[in-house]
């Protein structure tokens, strides 16, 4: 049985120090799955050594630990094996995204009508 036709809810952990981009994100996929959000790169590195998570969301421009820092912390201590996707609105060389531990990159502004097949695309 796919994730998509489950039922129990994919968990999304979203990372973001913007409120706002938080709260839409969270209220976009609330149909479909199930979210918690994180303001900082420390937060997130804290969430995912409590919670289990299917997916990441990370913005990757906060203060204090940013979302790169954040990603090497949860990948070199292995804290976190899935998929964790690069929030952005700036682009670079793919390259950039997958040696700083990111599966792929979601550039903002997010098109929300592809938003949730391209989320489902990494948890099938």
């Amino acid at each position: 049985m796919s994730i998509k036709h489950s039922k129990l809810q994919p968990h999304i952990l979203i990372v973001d120090d913007d409120l706002t981009n938080r709260k839409v994100l969270e209220y976009k996929l609330k149909k479909n799955f199930k979210t918690t959000s994180a303001k900082s790169g420390q937060e997130a590195i804290d969430l995912v050594q409590k919670m289990q998570f299917d997916l990441i969301l990370m913005d990757l421009q906060m203060p204090g630990i940013s979302g790169i820092e954040a990603t090497n912390i949860i990948r070199n201590k292995h804290l976190f094996n899935k998929k964790i996707i690069a929030v952005t609105g700036h682009s670079f060389d793919s390259d950039f995204y997958a040696n700083h531990g990111f599966d792929d990159v979601l550039l903002k502004p997010i098109d929300f009508n592809k938003l949730e097949s391209f989320l489902y695309h990494f948890l099938e």
